[in-house]
């Protein structure tokens, strides 16, 4: 009797999942961490004079947090708008280059043109983690 319904239970299941799947929007995601703080974390800024901040120092001003690498085609797409928002004087970008090769960021940053008020490294992927880019 059971061999006669699992197709049926089987079936049943698939479409459920497919159904909860149609009501989702695709251009939504949603973040664990919106509403919540910034981590107080040391952040490494880019250069050779290995400065340090914390997003302390940006408290009260409006800011853009721009996570991008050199190996992320859409993130280049992202440097158009960031010009114009750049021109518009809205607010500090602040540029995240993650996880990516240093010599590989010198090369992107001589080629293109200054948009980032701040660059921060982020190596090894810590502040993508605790801020949860995906």
């Amino acid at each position: 009797m059971l061999k006669k319904f699992l197709p049926l239970t089987i079936f049943l299941v698939i479409l459920l999942f497919l159904f909860r799947g149609l009501q989702l929007n695709p251009r939504e995601i949603s973040s664990a961490q919106i509403g919540k703080d910034l981590p107080s974390i040391t952040l490494k800024l880019w250069g050779e004079d290995k400065k340090t901040t914390h997003f302390s120092s940006w408290r009260g001003k409006p800011f853009i947090l721009h996570f991008w690498a050199t190996w992320c085609d859409s993130c280049q797409q992202d440097v158009l708008e960031l010009e114009k928002l750049k021109s518009q004087h809205i607010a500090s970008i602040i540029g995240v280059n993650y996880k990516d090769q240093i010599k590989a960021v010198d090369q992107w940053l001589s080629v293109n043109p200054k948009i980032f008020d701040d660059l921060i490294l982020d190596k090894t992927g810590r502040l993508g983690l605790e801020l949860g880019v995906i």
